[in-house]
Formats: C-alpha cells, structure tokens, sequence
C-alpha cells in the first residue's frame, strides 16, 4: 500500500499556507531606538524578539542588542538603547507562521549637551 505525502492529507489551502506578513519600524531616540512590530496576525507581533543590528562599512551588521514587542495600546512596542553614534536597523526573524522584517536604518539622536554622562546617577 503506498502512503499519501502529508500535505496531500491536510485540507486545500492549509499545507501551503503562507507566512503572515510582518513589518518592524524603528523611531530614533536620544541613545537608542523605540518601534513598533505589526502583522495581520497578533501573535507575530505581540512577544517578537526584535534584533537591532548596527551596519558596518564593507562588513556585515553587527546585532548590537535585542528586546522584546510588548502590548501597548493596540499596538506591540520595543525600545532599546544602542551602544553609540552610527547606523543601525531593526529585524525580527521568520518563523514557521510569520514573516521575517527589516526596518529602514536610522541614528539615534545625540544626548543634549547639558545631559549627565550615561550611567551616572542623581
């Protein structure tokens, strides 16, 4: 008896289902970045891990930090500082039901002049 290929068994549409499309933007901050993570289906934005990568001259980008999209509102936040001056980008990764994304590149905004050094207290 042969067997029928998996796919073959599951109803029209559902073997070739594909990934739902997903978006990542990225806000320049004073030290860092802030976005959001988008997608028709909620569980591809709500709990993304969101990869801030810094790009390098005639290198590959070089992920710099991470976080996490939380709810806000009804929409999914990240926000994240960056290790200094230069450019960078936000990704989040494909998975089996959501589609990877790429946001545009930005730099983050410089501290203000007046502003304590980072890490010192009050």
């Amino acid at each position: 008896m042969a067997l029928a290929p998996v796919g073959a068994l599951l109803p029209a549409g559902v073997a070739s289902a594909a990934p739902a499309r997903t978006q990542v933007a990225i806000q320049p901050e004073q030290g860092g970045f802030s976005g959001y993570v988008s997608s028709s289906n909620r569980s591809c934005a709500n709990g993304r891990k969101v990869l801030i990568y810094k790009t390098q001259r005639g290198k590959k980008p070089r992920l710099v930090a991470s976080d996490i999209a939380q709810a806000n509102g009804d929409r999914y936040m990240w926000s994240k500082g960056v290790p200094g001056p230069g450019r960078y980008f936000a990704a989040v990764k494909a998975t089996r039901s959501c589609a990877g994304a790429k946001s545009r590149t930005a730099s983050p905004q410089p501290a203000p002049a007046d502003a304590p050094p980072a890490g010192a207290g009050a």
